[in-house]
């Protein structure tokens, strides 16, 4: 019965930990030129450029300005 007991409490933080990645990362358009991925754990971000005459079309990842 023990041994029951402890493996249910591993499936349920297995299960919990599944929950908290699923929204781990939120999509941002901040306007019609940029896209944004922003990562809720880390604080980090991923900015990326739509119209190719302006600026960077690359993907830059970057620290969030709130990070310590």
């Amino acid at each position: 019965m023990s041994a029951w007991f402890i493996a249910q409490s591993f499936t349920s933080e297995q299960v919990d930990k599944t929950k908290q990645e699923q929204f781990r990362y939120e999509l941002i358009s901040p306007n019609d030129s940029n896209i944004i991925i922003f990562d809720k754990q880390s604080g980090e971000f991923w900015r990326k450029y739509i119209e190719s005459n302006e600026g960077p079309t690359d993907w830059e990842k970057q620290s969030s300005p709130i990070t310590k």
